[in-house]
């Protein structure tokens, strides 16, 4: 997929802009620029090394040039040092600036390499149909929408405009540390991937990405339908075991976590809810710890949690 000549209109013209200094990054707060949009830009320093200091001046610099707005904030000292905690640092972060300047989108420069090392990922680590759809084009985190635009977007052709438009960019060592499970992906997975099997492996993952993330939304839709049949009429908190016990198995997963969520367990996946279908079974313990201090209990054909604030 080539860069479109201009932003659809799903872009607002002001929004919360990610920059990381990196070439999508730039190349991207580039084109939309170019396109009219105005937004305010905003980097986070996760300060895992000195040189990040100098790619947030790097950032400020380029937002100044550029006649934008410019909010910047770095990690606390002691916070976990991890690819997900930096994750949720850096959207937590833009979420905040988003609501501070009553903007209500944040843009992120995601492109289709992105998507791909992500779904990758998860499938080494054992992901179901939600998790390997990665990333969305559109997702929403506190109220506030996130934009992908470019997630369908080879690295390749964002290189390319960036060298045609003389753009300069920061090289985050980040990327090629292989004690990251992203950079082996990244430099050691997709190559082999690209010349053993296809050279467009990247597009064919984003495409698989896709599929299963039309397939979730339909599972989700059946699962609250299915979830609403599941619940015992005099006490809806709780679930009739005949009933879920009936569900396909894909079905019944989705049915607990979204009850899970409901009546707030946290952290649970794949395992909890493999344990919770495994005491329907006759003769199978009636109860299960969950976390959060919580307790799966079955009784009377009946499914219900107990423990602080139940």
């Amino acid at each position: 997929m080539a860069i479109p000549d201009a932003p659809t209109d799903q872009i607002p013209a002001r929004f919360v802009f990610a920059l990381s200094g990196g070439v999508d990054s730039v190349c991207l707060l580039d084109w939309l620029v170019a396109a009219g949009r105005r937004p305010v830009v905003a980097h986070f320093n996760h300060r895992w090394a000195r040189r990040e200091d100098a790619d947030a001046r790097f950032c400020a610099r380029f937002a100044a040039r550029l006649g934008l707005p410019f909010a910047a904030a770095h990690a606390v000292p002691g916070s976990p040092r991890s690819e997900e905690a930096a994750r949720e640092a850096r959207y937590r972060f833009l979420v905040s600036v988003a609501r501070r300047r009553r903007l209500t989108a944040v843009v992120t420069a995601h492109n289709a390499d992105d998507q791909a090392e992500t779904l990758l990922m998860r499938l080494l680590r054992g992901a179901g149909a939600r998790g390997l759809a990665a990333m969305r084009p559109e997702s929403e985190r506190d109220g506030i929408r996130i934009l992908r635009p470019w997630l369908g977007i080879p690295r390749a052709e964002i290189q390319a405009r960036a060298r045609a438009r003389g753009l300069t960019w920061r090289e985050d060592p980040f990327n090629r540390d292989r004690a990251w499970l992203r950079p082996r992906v990244r430099h050691r997975l997709m190559p082999l991937l690209r010349s053993e099997f296809s050279p467009d492996i990247a597009l064919r993952l984003c495409r698989t990405a896709a599929i299963l993330a039309d397939e979730d939304r339909w599972l989700d839709l059946a699962a609250r339908e299915a979830l609403a049949t599941c619940r015992d009429r005099s006490r809806p908190a709780r679930l009739v075991t005949p009933a879920l016990a009936a569900l396909p198995a894909c079905l019944a997963r989705r049915v607990l976590l979204l009850w899970f969520a409901e009546r707030g367990v946290p952290d649970t996946g794949f395992a909890e809810t493999e344990s919770a279908l495994a005491i329907l079974a006759p003769g199978a313990p009636c109860h299960l710890n969950l976390p959060g201090s919580l307790r799966l209990r079955r009784r009377e054909k009946r499914l219900f949690i107990d423990g602080p604030g139940c």
